[in-house]
Order: structure tokens, then sequence, then C-alpha cells
């Protein structure tokens, strides 16, 4: 078994992005980065827990497992996603704006 690189994270919102939240489906573990990204829009497809369905693929870092990890993320007010993945030992690298956000209607946010 391969050990997990990457997590999916899936975020909806209303329809004006003021009220997000995880979806039902979220934090899936995969292989690798690449493997999360060729899943990204088929599951963003699959979630209707809100109108606005926002994706992104995490990598976890060199040396750690999903469960050596927090999820962090919150949306800005221009609507943009800030993530990060920390180790739950307390590092705190502070919030990344991911590029490349995938929204459900596939273009980049």
């Amino acid at each position: 078994m391969e050990p997990v690189t990457a997590l999916m994270l899936l975020i909806t919102c209303n329809d004006d992005m003021r009220v997000c939240r995880e979806a039902a489906r979220s934090a899936q573990e995969y292989v690798s980065v690449a493997a999360c990204e060729e899943g990204l829009e088929k599951a963003l497809k699959r979630v209707d827990d809100g109108p606005q369905r926002i994706g992104q693929c995490l990598p976890i870092a060199a040396g750690h497992s999903p469960s050596e990890v927090s999820l962090i993320w919150h949306m800005s007010r221009r609507g943009e996603l800030y993530a990060e993945l920390r180790p739950i030992n307390g590092v705190d690298s502070g919030p990344t704006r991911l590029a490349g956000t995938v929204s459900s209607d596939s273009t980049a946010r």
C-alpha cells in the first residue's frame, strides 16, 4: 500500500459565498497530488451540499500521515480559498492562498 501524500478539500458555499462549509465528502486521501487533481472535477460534480462548490488538493508534508495534520481553511471576503495542512504538533506556517482552485463550473478561482 502506497503512503497517502495528498488530501482533497471540498467546500460548499451559498450563492454569495458568505456561508461556506466543508462538504460531507471532503478530506479524501490520495497517494499523490496528481491523483487527487485527476479526481477533483468529478468529486465536485458529486457534491450537492450547496450551489457553489470549490475544491483543492493539498500536499501532505514528507514524514507526516493524514492523522498527523489538521486541515485549516477559510474563505476571504472576495471568495478566495485559503487552506493549509498544519502538523498537529503546532507548527504554524500560516495560511496560503491556493492558486488554481477548481470551482463547480470548472473555472479557476
